[in-house]
């Protein structure tokens, strides 16, 4: 398992977060998901400090995993600063606002192998750490 693990360095995993990295030459992406057919779904994007930055209007989707690509631009189409970046999905689902889960792709930076019953965490450039069995997908490395 630590092999596997230590192989990630350098890719980038879909887990559950709230937050994304943007670096200079990439996009944010990921999945939310929606536990039902909803008439208008958004992702609003923020800065470190809540400022919505970007407001992303997915419309009318049906249930299931939804894909979300963000191209780093502010609301005005200018590219914003490489840094976190907090992610907040909504839809109406039968006429009530719900917030949603969101996954995205989070680049690894290192691996810790834990000596303390903790397992194997990997170091998420930007957002901190989480631990290995939280990633739900590793990234092709063809983009």
């Amino acid at each position: 398992q630590a092999l596997q693990a230590s192989s990630l360095v350098g890719s980038k995993v879909l887990a559950p977060a709230s937050e994304a990295f943007l670096s200079q030459s990439d996009n944010v992406s990921g999945r939310i998901e929606l536990p039902a057919d909803a008439p208008n779904m958004r992702l609003q994007i923020a800065n470190k400090v809540g400022e919505v930055v970007k407001v992303l209007d997915l419309g009318e989707q049906k249930a299931g995993a939804i894909a979300f690509d963000w191209d780093g631009t502010d609301l005005n189409g200018n590219r914003v600063a490489e840094g976190s970046y907090r992610l907040k999905a909504a839809a109406s689902i039968d006429g009530n606002a719900q917030d949603l889960k969101i996954s995205s792709f989070q680049h690894v930076e290192s691996v810790n192998i834990g000596n303390t019953g903790g397992g194997i965490m990997l170091n998420l450039k930007g957002v901190g750490s989480m631990p290995l069995s939280q990633a739900i997908e590793v990234a092709s490395t063809t983009k």
